[in-house]
């Protein structure tokens, strides 16, 4: 979802999805990289699940 909707860069995708580096040193780096990307990432999905359960509760309302 976060790649369809074009807002984000797929290295900051790429780096807020990957699984730990075995090197402490690359793993920090990592880590920093498009970090402020990867918040506002984050924060999106955030709010994309809210809008989700939001949406789910209406629906459940009106059956």
């Amino acid at each position: 979802m976060a790649n369809e909707s074009g807002l984000f860069s797929p290295d900051a995708i790429e780096a807020q999805l990957s699984h730990l580096d075995s090197s402490r040193v690359r793993a920090a780096y990592n880590r920093a990289e498009h970090l402020e990307q990867r918040r506002k990432l984050m924060q999106w999905w955030s709010d994309r699940i809210s809008i989700m359960r939001q949406t789910a509760r209406d629906r459940e309302d009106t059956d």
